[in-house]
C-alpha cells in the first residue's frame, strides 16, 4: 500500500483550500436549516427545504468509479468502511496544470481509523476512539458517486427515492442545494456533484 509523504502538511493546506468553497455544502447546509428554524420561522422554512417522495428517474445509473490499488488494500483488510466522505473540486498540480480531485476519508469507528486518500492514493491514516456499539451497514459504497454527476445519477446509482431538497443561499454558495436522504446528504452546486456525505446509524 502506497503511502504519500511527498508533503503532508502541504497536502493539508491544499486540501482545505480546495475545500473550501465545495465544504460550506457539507458544512452549512445543518447549520442554515437551524438558523432558518429558529430566525425564519417554520413557515418560512418550509418554503424553501422540499420533501419528495416516490420519485421516479428515467436516469441510467453510471458505470461505478474504479477503485485503486490503495482503496481495494484498505477494503481487502477492513471490508468497506462505516461512513465516508468524498469531495470533488480543482486545483493546480506542481506542472500548473488545473487538476480535478477527489479526496475522500472512509472512517472505521469500530477498528478505531479513518483513512483519506487523494485521487485513489492513501493519503494518511488516523486514529479515531473505538466505540463498541456496532453501526448499521452502510448502504452506500465509494464507486457510486463521482465527481459533477446531477441529481438525477445520484438518485439513480443509490436508489433512493425521497430526499429533502434545500437551496442555498446566493451569498453562501451561488446554484447550491444540500440533499438529504437516508444516511445520506450530498451538495451540488450548479447541478453538478460537489460533496458527498453519510451518517453511521447504531444498530437498535
Amino acid at each position: 500500500m502506497r503511502t504519500n509523504n511527498k508533503n503532508p502538511e502541504k497536502r493539508s493546506k491544499t486540501v482545505i483550500a480546495g475545500c473550501a468553497l465545495i465544504g460550506v455544502l457539507a458544512l452549512c447546509g445543518g447549520v442554515i436549516l437551524a438558523v432558518w428554524l429558529v430566525i425564519s420561522g417554520l413557515e418560512d422554512y418550509r418554503s424553501q427545504a422540499r420533501l419528495y417522495q416516490g420519485i421516479q428517474v428515467n436516469t441510467t445509473a453510471p458505470q461505478p468509479y474504479p477503485y485503486s490499488a490503495d482503496q481495494q488494500a484498505v477494503i481487502q483488510q477492513r471490508r468497506y468502511p462505516e461512513s465516508l466522505t468524498i469531495y470533488f473540486y480543482e486545483e493546480y498540480n506542481e506542472n500548473g496544470e488545473l487538476q480535478d480531485v477527489r479526496f475522500e476519508t472512509w472512517s472505521y469507528y469500530t477498528q478505531g481509523k479513518m483513512i483519506s486518500f487523494f485521487n485513489g492514493e492513501l493519503d494518511q491514516e488516523t486514529d479515531l476512539e473505538i466505540i463498541t456499539v456496532q453501526p448499521l451497514p452502510l448502504p452506500y459504497k465509494s464507486e457510486q458517486f463521482q465527481a459533477y454527476m446531477s441529481l438525477e445519477q445520484v438518485l439513480a446509482t443509490t436508489g433512493i427515492d425521497k430526499v429533502i431538497l434545500t437551496p442555498l443561499e446566493k451569498d453562501l454558495v451561488s446554484g447550491g442545494q444540500v440533499v438529504y436522504a437516508r444516511m445520506l446528504s450530498f451538495g451540488l452546486k450548479d447541478g453538478e456533484l460537489r460533496y458527498v456525505g453519510t451518517e453511521a446509524l447504531e444498530e437498535d
